[in-house]
């Protein structure tokens, strides 16, 4: 298992630059295990709840806590998948998902998907949940990892391009949010 605990003095030696403030608890980033369906389950429902940019819109969500155990089960099978979640005591705050492939040709690519809690944003932990997907890859077979980001979402593409990522490609009206479209980002990085 993967697990990086980071106390509140040492994400500020890590991240100097980011305004982080996590009062004087702990976050700790590690791999999701099938014991965290349930928690991991609420968490996508706040997640969509609250995200703008995510994927799914409020109450669209039909996934349930058994579909996540399978799939957390299915994805530690695989030695190019993991989910990392952040937590802040016993509390899901943040997660990075690197999904790779069986396939030959393809093998070498990890596609990332990344969700915050609103209120655990710009403090570093996206920063944390990244640099442990770069690490993560760095030690498996993956070559490259990919993500797509909607072109208004400025705070995520900060991050990626911080991490490394660079835009590679745009989708035009790739998704529909509130009956506008947006256009959508491919970015990737090279390890």
């Amino acid at each position: 298992m993967f697990v990086i605990i980071l106390s509140r003095r040492q994400i500020d030696l890590v991240e100097k630059n980011d305004d982080i403030n996590l009062e004087e608890k702990s976050m700790r980033i590690r791999t999701v295990e099938k014991k965290d369906a349930e928690a991991f389950y609420q968490f996508q429902v706040k997640l969509d709840q609250e995200a703008e940019y995510m994927l799914y819109e409020p109450n669209e969500r039909i996934t349930t806590v058994r579909q996540i155990k399978k799939t957390i089960k299915d994805i530690k099978k695989m030695e190019t998948s993991t989910i990392f979640i952040a937590e802040e005591g016993n509390r899901i705050i943040g997660y990075v998902g690197i999904y790779g492939s069986s396939l030959r040709r393809v093998k070498h690519v990890g596609y990332i998907s990344i969700g915050i809690i609103e209120a655990y944003c710009n403090k570093g932990i996206g920063y944390q949940l990244l640099t442990s997907s770069i690490q993560f890859a760095e030690e498996t077979e993956l070559k490259r990892l990919e993500l797509s980001v909607i072109e208004e979402n400025k705070r995520a593409i900060h991050l990626y391009q911080k991490c490394g990522f660079v835009l590679e490609g745009v989708r035009k009206k790739a998704v529909r949010i509130n009956k506008q479209w947006h256009d959508e980002f491919y970015m990737a990085k090279i390890l």
